[in-house]
């Protein structure tokens, strides 16, 4: 469905046995209670969530956590066991997400910054991330610079629920004073479904494409057409066990740095870092090109405390 519109321009137990003898049990009580002081039934220490401090990867390796005193994660580290690539490291704080690693001798470097909501990404809602990036190479004969920009939009419900996430796509115009915008990916934006549980269940991913034209000198006369296409549905059910990173579960999605909307690389880790409980069943479904469907599910061993046992380990203090 087409839509026209002016452009904007301003840049998520029984009951116990019945007593025989109330009279008799109303006197013990009595008594007891003039003899000595009362006492209270001791009370159960509160458990906190677990912390993830290794599990596996998503190139076959372990990554590592770091966490400060108040559990909140400071870094993470892991092995690509790919030839030519070196460690990727990354340090987290409230305001934003450092990463690198080299290939083939040249840095890489990601500076993530995030910005509205509280101001503070451990609390689960920034509103807006901007990417840096920096590559340097050995002797300087390869160095590039770009950014910042803005990256990624991110909305939620009133359950503070990530419920979309908008990647700005480059937009390139031809012309000079009369700019015309042929038709070209604008957005791609991914929209969250939660169940009861506050699962992520349904992920649609689609591409908003924009073209027309923008008059400098008569903006009246500028005008915009988008179209929406479904790029990618996945469906998604689960056990009622914690997730690995329900400690960290609000800021986690931020610092996983794969929301596969440019290159759909890793679906996995978004869904894992979306929900509580841990994925049982994930179906596919492509809906560009070639229509297509994929379906896979899980089994989890799980320690004394319900969470994934296997190569996982955890700081439940």
């Amino acid at each position: 469905m087409l839509r026209r519109e002016k452009e904007k321009w301003d840049i998520f137990a029984p009951y116990q046995k019945v007593m025989k003898n109330i009279h008799l049990i109303l006197f013990v009580s009595l008594t007891a209670i003039g003899c000595r002081k009362h006492k209270l039934p001791p009370t159960s220490p509160t458990t906190a969530a677990c912390v993830v401090t290794s599990c596996p990867s998503y190139f076959g390796t372990t990554q590592t956590f770091t966490y400060d005193d108040s559990r909140r994660m400071t870094g993470r580290k892991y092995d690509f066991a790919i030839v030519g690539f070196g460690t990727f490291t990354q340090t987290v704080d409230k305001s934003k997400i450092y990463s690198s690693y080299t290939q083939n001798g040249t840095t890489l470097e990601e500076t993530d910054v995030f910005l509205g909501g509280t101001d503070n990404l451990y609390d689960g809602t920034p509103a807006w991330m901007t990417r840096a990036e920096e590559q340097t190479s050995p002797g300087g004969s390869n160095n590039m610079s770009t950014g910042p920009d803005t990256l990624y939009y991110f909305q939620y419900d009133s359950k503070k629920r990530l419920t979309k996430v908008t990647y700005f796509a480059p937009v390139i115009n031809t012309g000079d004073v009369h700019y015309i915008y042929a038709r070209q990916l604008f957005n791609v934006v991914l929209a969250i479904t939660y169940d009861d549980n506050d699962n992520a269940i349904r992920l649609k991913q689609s591409d908003i494409y924009r073209y027309g034209t923008y008059n400098a000198n008569v903006p009246a006369d500028s005008y915009f057409l988008y179209d929406s296409i479904a790029r990618t549905v996945i469906n998604v059910t689960y056990d009622s066990k914690p997730s690995p990173f329900t400690g960290s579960l609000k800021y986690w999605k931020f610092v996983q740095n794969d929301w596969g909307l440019a290159t759909n690389r890793n679906w996995q880790a978004i869904i894992t870092a979306l929900s509580p409980h841990n994925p049982l069943t994930v179906k596919y479904e492509l809906q560009q090109g070639s229509p297509s469907s994929t379906s896979y599910s899980m089994i989890y061993n799980y320690n004394d405390r319900g969470y994934p046992a296997d190569s996982y380990t955890y700081d439940c203090r």
